[in-house]
């Protein structure tokens, strides 16, 4: 019970990262590539207790096609990471890009490190990362 109180420090975390990425690309179409900017929208804290927090940007740029992801570290074997994902796509006959997110956990405890989800071109769907399951929103 005791981890799964600290896992919700990070889940927490991932899941703010990702609503101030909409305010970001809302705003100013595009995504936040650092903390700083995040932290200038909405005061994101990044001093977590249990993990450490990352944000890393696959294809930099504005609009279709730009997918951020957030890491939330753990810093202990018995906890599990956590990886956010957002990103932008244009559906159907959508006129404006709509901003989608998912959030994923690690399956086990102590394997691996986090990577990166991916998602196809306009699709509302993200890709887990291997060993990664999403949660539900």
């Amino acid at each position: 019970q005791v981890n799964k109180a600290r896992q919700a420090e990070a889940r927490n975390f991932v899941a703010t990262a990702l609503k101030t990425q909409q305010i970001n690309f809302l705003e100013l179409n595009r995504f936040g590539t650092n903390f700083d900017e995040l932290q200038a929208e909405v005061g994101l804290p990044t001093d977590l207790k249990f993990y450490t927090p990352s944000v890393s940007a696959t294809n930099p740029g504005t609009g279709i096609g730009f997918v951020t992801s957030i890491f939330a570290t753990a810093k202990r074997t018995t906890l599990k990471h956590y990886v956010g994902a957002a990103w932008a796509a244009q559906i159907g006959g959508a006129t404006i890009p709509e901003v989608y997110t998912a959030v994923f956990e690690q399956t086990k405890a102590g394997v691996g490190s986090p990577a990166a989800a991916t998602t196809a071109t306009n699709s509302a769907v993200a890709t887990a990362p291997a060993n990664f399951v999403a949660l539900a929103k």
